[in-house]
C-alpha cells in the first residue's frame, strides 16, 4: 500500500522594498550645497541626495528607503534651507517574487 502525504509547498518568500523619492526646490546653488552637506552629515546609507538644477531654478532630489525616517530627512532640508520646499514626492513598493 502506497501512502500519499499532502506536500503543500512552502509559500514563496516575497521580499517588498518600499522607497520614497523628493523633490525640494531650494534657494539657490549655495543653499543646495548646504543642504546636501547636512544630508550627509546623517549617514545614512538608505538615503541618497543629489542635486540639479533647471533653469533658474535650483533642486535636492532625495531618494530613500521609505521604511527610514522620511521626516527627518525632511526636517533636515528646512533647517538647511528656510525658503526649501516640496516641489514633488512619492513613494513606491517594489515586490521580489
Amino acid at each position: 500500500m502506497i501512502s500519499e502525504s499532502l506536500f503543500t509547498p512552502e509559500p514563496r518568500s516575497v521580499l517588498a522594498h518600499t522607497w520614497a523619492l523628493s523633490v525640494f526646490r531650494v534657494e539657490d546653488h549655495v543653499a543646495q550645497q548646504r543642504v546636501l552637506r547636512a544630508l550627509r552629515r546623517l549617514g545614512r546609507a538608505d538615503l541618497t541626495a543629489i542635486g540639479t538644477q533647471r533653469g533658474s531654478e535650483t533642486f535636492v532630489v532625495i531618494d530613500w528607503d521609505a521604511v527610514s525616517d522620511e521626516g527627518r530627512a525632511t526636517q533636515v532640508v528646512m533647517a538647511a534651507d528656510r525658503h526649501a520646499t516640496v516641489t514633488f514626492s512619492h513613494e513606491c513598493q517594489v515586490v521580489n517574487p
